[in-house]
């Protein structure tokens, strides 16, 4: 099993690895969830940016 990245003092957003959209706060902080849809949440710092891209 492997541990989960808080037990060696990751605090920060756990897709910054392998996200194409990192940033220094990703690394740092973790995203509170946003509501996206009646079902849906997301929780990223990039999320507008993530939103726009997808809609273009």
């Amino acid at each position: 099993m492997v541990p989960p990245l808080s037990e060696f003092g990751f605090v920060g957003c756990l897709f910054a690895p392998r996200c194409d959209r990192v940033e220094t706060r990703c690394w740092q902080e973790k995203p509170q969830v946003t509501q996206v849809t009646s079902t849906q949440g997301a929780a990223c710092w990039n999320l507008e940016e993530a939103k726009i891209s997808a809609d273009a």
